[in-house]
């Protein structure tokens, strides 16, 4: 009555692959790996300004919508944290002009745009416009871009004031100086 018989099971293993669908987007927390069946998981993303975390997606069926997606491993799988870039991310165009008494140049507030496009995409470019008396700096000016996601892409758009020559005669040098 002392035999035992004993019988050993191994747990199955799994593999778990994480990805993200955007780099610029977003990180996760969680690596690929292989872990045994039953183990509880928990992927968690964060997200950067300018786009919308759609959720987490087993090829083309949401899995998850939350930021944070816990679960037990019960097969190989495959899980893809997923965004989308804002529409609707803010940008500015402003323009400048030279001073008259220096050389710096001075934004017109009364002339700036604000402008909304798709986060990291290119801006559409900026308007040159003529004003009286100034003159476009092509050379100062930038007038496109890329749309950043926190909002901080700024076009300028920049005009030298224009000079002009003033030549003062006097009709008769023995009448005085000026």
């Amino acid at each position: 009555g002392t035999l035992v018989l004993k019988v050993y099971y191994t747990r199955d293993t799994y593999d778990v692959e994480v990805l993200g669908n955007n780099t610029k987007a977003g990180t996760f927390t969680n690596e690929s790996n292989t872990y045994k069946y039953d183990k509880v998981i928990t992927l968690s993303v964060t997200t950067n300004p300018g786009y919308t975390f759609l959720g987490w997606f087993n090829g083309e069926s949401l899995a998850c919508e939350n930021s944070t997606f816990t679960f037990n491993v019960d097969k190989d799988i495959t899980y893809t944290a997923t965004w989308e870039a804002n529409k609707d991310t803010p940008y500015k165009v402003e323009y400048y002009f030279e001073n008259i008494a220096d050389s710096n140049y001075t934004v017109d507030n009364t002339l700036t745009i604000d402008k909304k496009g798709t986060t990291d995409t290119p801006t559409e470019t900026a308007e040159v416009k003529t004003f009286t008396h100034f003159t476009f700096n092509q050379n100062k000016s930038v007038l496109d871009g890329n749309i950043n996601g926190d909002g901080s892409t700024v076009l300028k758009v920049y005009y030298t004031r224009d000079t002009y020559d003033v030549e003062v005669l006097g009709n008769n040098t023995k009448a005085g100086t000026f």
